[in-house]
């Protein structure tokens, strides 16, 4: 594991102070790529929709930086999420996945990548479901690879 995060996303919000103003406000820092994969599929809407309104740009609609395009940003997205492994042996630890608001972002994922959103504390995902091949005599739900816990 790397001594720094691979991503590192600030979720902003607006706020209403106490009979005061609306103000921005830092709702959490974290070092996982919270709605990346979501993002991904929202773009493609996006540049579809946005494509031949007249007056916008012709030019394709995209929310990824340092040149990246949608191919590249996805290539790094499954180098930092699943690296080396089989997506199948890769899970994405929370608790309570399907109540999480970012939920949709998991199902994603799931869609680009093949990675399952897994809560610990359940045993939907015993070893015994997991596929035999590659998997060593006795091995259990300690071989799988974790990417980050939330």
């Amino acid at each position: 594991m790397e001594a720094l995060p691979e991503v590192a996303q600030v979720d902003l919000a607006v706020r209403r102070g106490r009979g005061g103003p609306s103000r921005p406000a830092s709702h959490r820092a974290t070092g996982f790529p919270s709605l990346s994969a979501f993002e991904v599929l929202q773009s493609d809407v996006w540049d579809e929709c946005l494509k031949g309104i007249p007056g916008l740009p012709e030019t394709a609609w995209s929310p990824y930086f340092s040149g990246l395009s949608r191919e590249g940003f996805l290539d790094l997205f499954r180098r930092t999420i699943v690296g080396r492994h089989d997506p199948e042996r890769v899970v994405l630890l929370d608790l309570h996945p399907a109540k999480q608001k970012t939920h949709v972002d998991f199902a994603a994922t799931k869609k680009l990548l093949g990675v399952d959103a897994v809560d610990p504390r359940s045993s939907s995902r015993k070893a015994e479901a997991l596929p035999d091949e590659g998997r060593a005599e006795g091995a259990g739900r300690a071989d799988l690879q974790p990417h980050r816990l939330r």
